[in-house]
């Protein structure tokens, strides 16, 4: 009796890994470079107030060129698309635990996932089907992170690590190899406007420090080693002093202190380990444009940047769900 029980439970699990929330046809693009700079470049060249097009017509910035039509379907357990709705190959699956966050783009008419390898982008014809797919990623997500597991992020390049590969601080030769998305005019979310909200008392200890609309503060400093790109004569990691701030995360020269770069938190998705590291303090920043490698100290110094990192992203999550029951 015990093992039927047991066997009705697994049937009813994988029933739930496999509810469709939604699928339709998408457009992604091509993954020739070709396609990849065109798609950049149309961004680029688009003038302010003309991103909507009609539905249907033939001016959207997917229609033009090294873009596939595809079949694609939203499980709670993974994402997956089809050559065509017939198909049963996918041409690509993506688990629930490698989705990091979604973004759409109704003014684009494009929907963006954010996984731990990569970014993927897809275009729709209409914006009642971004919507739909808008829905059903809410809850997709919202079902990944109540069963959440340790992220980490996968690169299919070859990592060096090796100590010889390190750069001591030169101002005058830095360049953070970050993996870039294409450009839009809005960077982020709408995150940058905060509302005061009540916050439950066994919580406030968390938004006193996370909270960015409170008075700026650091939360981490330290010294860590900073991905930056090739070059001939360049060393493939720098040293560099960070400063995490309830903000922004800066990134800064050790011996001047000038400036290298600033992170907003607004933009970030998520930290996650780098398991390419094969000394295990890897850390990838991944940001809606970027994706910006680090290595720590030591584990214990990895482990907590990893999670004030991801406390940021957390308190602004939190944030705008007290601002939807606010105005609810």
């Amino acid at each position: 009796m015990d093992q039927n029980e047991d066997l009705k439970l697994l049937y009813t699990d994988t029933q739930h890994f496999n509810d469709v929330l939604i699928s339709s046809f998408l457009f992604k693009k091509s993954s020739s470079s070709a396609a990849t700079n065109k798609l950049a470049s149309d961004h680029k060249q688009s003038a302010p107030g003309t991103s909507s097009p009609d539905i249907g017509g033939s001016h959207h910035w997917f229609m033009r060129g090294g873009f596939h039509k595809y079949w694609c379907v939203l499980r709670r357990g993974q994402f997956s698309y089809y050559k065509d709705k017939n198909e049963r190959k996918p041409v690509d699956v993506i688990p629930a635990d490698q989705v990091l966050d979604f973004r759409v783009r109704m003014d684009e008419y494009r929907l963006d996932f954010y996984t731990k390898q990569k970014t993927i982008s897809f275009g729709s014809e209409s914006q009642e089907v971004l919507r739909g797919w808008d829905a059903a990623l809410q809850e997709f997500v919202s079902d990944r992170r109540r069963s959440s597991l340790p992220m980490r992020i996968y690169d299919s390049g070859n990592d060096e690590n090796d100590n010889e590969c390190i750069c001591e601080d030169d101002d005058d030769d830095f360049e953070i190899l970050s993996e870039a998305q294409p450009q839009d005019p809005e960077k982020e979310r709408d995150r940058n406007v905060w509302s005061s909200f009540k916050v439950p008392d066994e919580d406030r200890e968390f938004y006193a420090i996370y909270n960015p609309e409170q008075p700026k503060r650091v939360i981490q400093t330290g010294t860590l080693l900073c991905r930056v790109k090739k070059r001939l004569g360049r060393k493939t990691w720098k040293r560099v002093n960070a400063v995490l701030e309830n903000t922004s995360l800066l990134i800064e020269s050790v011996s001047s202190g000038r400036l290298y770069k600033k992170i907003d938190l607004n933009g970030v998705v998520d930290c996650v380990e780098d398991e390419k590291s094969r000394y295990d303090t890897g850390f990838a920043v991944i940001t809606y444009d970027e994706r910006t490698k680090f290595r720590a100290p030591s584990e214990q110094d990895t482990i907590e940047w990893i999670m004030n990192l991801k406390s940021c992203v957390l308190v602004r999550k939190k944030l705008e769900e007290l601002k939807s029951l606010c105005e609810a």
